[in-house]
């Protein structure tokens, strides 16, 4: 009782934070506050910004993408609880996010600084639509099995854990990855674009449309015949008119 008790904890903490991270993010993205946003007052050297922003960027890449090969998976089976698994990814993504967000250096300059007030509000129409969008996408495929809340709870019910079915509601129906849609509109859509928004956005793009390719082979080893035909059937990233 009490180790399952444990497992629910830790699996609830890590899902508050997993949320107060995106909360940051959004923050993070959208410069909503002075200190949090990316476009803060720089205060260092051009180079050393962007070797640190860069190097940020892609220890969140590598840890997301290790944590999600099969390979890694099966090793940390062999030594971690299997109720926790999902839930350590998620702590570990957060804690690199956390990360990013508080070592950002800003980099002076902007390509495009939008004083409109009609386009800026378009902009940030667009901003917070990527992010409901990602959020309706998560909600889709199972919002607590993503981030590790369900498998500690059946856990603590005592009940097997089940791997989710195939299917394609409401948005996968037009797309096969709206979540991915949410971050790449929310990521872009700035009415002010400074030069380490760009990198941001730039390496961030990367990295989602090599994450595809790789989620994308997963799922054919794990639903095989039927993800092919899916994956003929509907396109990628933006739906056809």
């Amino acid at each position: 009782m009490l180790k399952r008790l444990l497992y629910l904890g830790i699996g609830t903490y890590v899902y508050l934070l997993s949320q107060l991270t995106i909360i940051l993010l959004i923050v993070f993205t959208g410069n909503l506050h002075p200190v949090l946003g990316m476009d803060r007052a720089a205060g260092t050297s051009l180079g050393y910004a962007l070797i640190i922003d860069i190097s940020l960027i892609v220890l969140f890449g590598i840890q997301h993408s290790l944590m999600s090969r099969r390979s890694v998976k099966e090793w940390l089976r062999s030594w971690l609880p299997r109720p926790l698994e999902r839930a350590v990814f998620c702590l570990m993504a957060s804690l690199c996010l956390i990360l990013l967000i508080f070592c950002w250096q800003p980099i002076p300059g902007y390509c495009w600084k939008i004083q409109s007030f009609s386009l800026q509000v378009c902009f940030y129409f667009l901003f917070f639509l990527g992010w409901l969008i990602m959020f309706t996408a998560t909600f889709l495929i199972n919002h607590w099995d993503l981030f590790g809340l369900r498998q500690v709870y059946l856990y603590w019910r005592q009940r097997p854990y089940t791997a989710l079915i195939y299917r394609d509601p409401f948005l996968y129906k037009k797309l096969r990855h709206p979540l991915y849609l949410g971050f790449l509109i929310a990521f872009w859509c700035s009415p002010t674009m400074s030069i380490a928004h760009l990198v941001f956005a730039c390496l961030m793009t990367i990295y989602i449309l090599l994450g595809i390719r790789w989620e994308e082979q997963d799922l054919i080893q794990d639903f095989g015949e039927i993800y092919s035909e899916y994956k003929g059937r509907v396109p990628k990233l933006f739906p056809r008119v």
